[in-house]
């Protein structure tokens, strides 16, 4: 779950400036171990709406720090890290619009038994979205 609060700005103003924290947790069980996780991130956000004719554009940026709890085969342990998002949003005056965003996170290094290469690959985690959307 999360929750975001707008420090500044209003809805189609020039800059925005937000804040989000949110939770989450996961517990599983397996025949070998039980692993127990729980995350808390936090973060900031601003966006701006350009002014342009016949068009919306609104790029944004949301750098955030969570906070991360692990308990798994009775050991338990806290993590940190960062990470960001950036996007942007385009609208037609019809409402029609796309977005496209970005997210890149620097885990803590955490292995899971045989300490792989895939467990390498997991700790930089990039996503790219793309989408569309209607505002009325």
């Amino acid at each position: 779950g999360s929750l975001g609060y707008r420090l500044v700005g209003e809805s189609g103003g020039l800059v925005n400036v937000a804040i989000q924290a949110g939770a989450g947790f996961v517990s599983t069980d397996s025949l070998v171990d039980q692993l127990t996780r729980a995350d808390i991130p936090i973060a900031g956000g601003i966006g701006l709406h350009l002014p342009i004719p016949l068009i919306g554009i609104e790029p944004w940026i949301a750098p955030r720090y969570t906070f991360r709890w692990l308990s798994q085969g009775g050991e338990s342990s806290t993590r940190n890290h960062f990470g960001f998002s950036l996007g942007a949003d385009v609208t037609t005056p019809l409402g029609i619009g796309a977005q496209i965003a970005a997210d890149w996170s620097s885990l803590p290094e955490q292995t899971t038994g045989g300490g792989d290469i895939i467990d390498d690959l997991k700790r930089k985690p990039y996503l790219l979205s793309a989408g569309l959307h209607f505002r009325f």
